[in-house]
């Protein structure tokens, strides 16, 4: 039997190793997934509006998956968006 994943969060690395997260859809949301984003990975991300979200994809930047799971382990996975990856 696999992992249970406790948490997941998808992730833009951009090609100077910038880290950038989808626009929350609240406040308080997006403040706990920044600290446990940050907690994880030791690496501060910042937020990407809809339309940048885009253009970095776009752009041909790496989107990526945080996923932590329900034993406090945790990894990153390339996320698959399309048949060309």
């Amino acid at each position: 039997m696999g992992k249970c994943v406790r948490r997941r969060v998808s992730f833009i690395e951009t090609d100077d190793g910038r880290l950038f997260l989808p626009r929350p859809t609240s406040v308080f949301a997006g403040q706990a997934r920044h600290i446990w984003f940050q907690k994880l990975t030791g690496v501060c991300p910042s937020i990407a509006s809809p339309d940048y979200w885009n253009l970095l994809l776009e752009k041909g930047n790496c989107l990526k998956c945080l996923v932590e799971y329900n034993d406090d382990t945790w990894k990153i996975n390339k996320e698959i968006i399309g048949p060309e990856n």
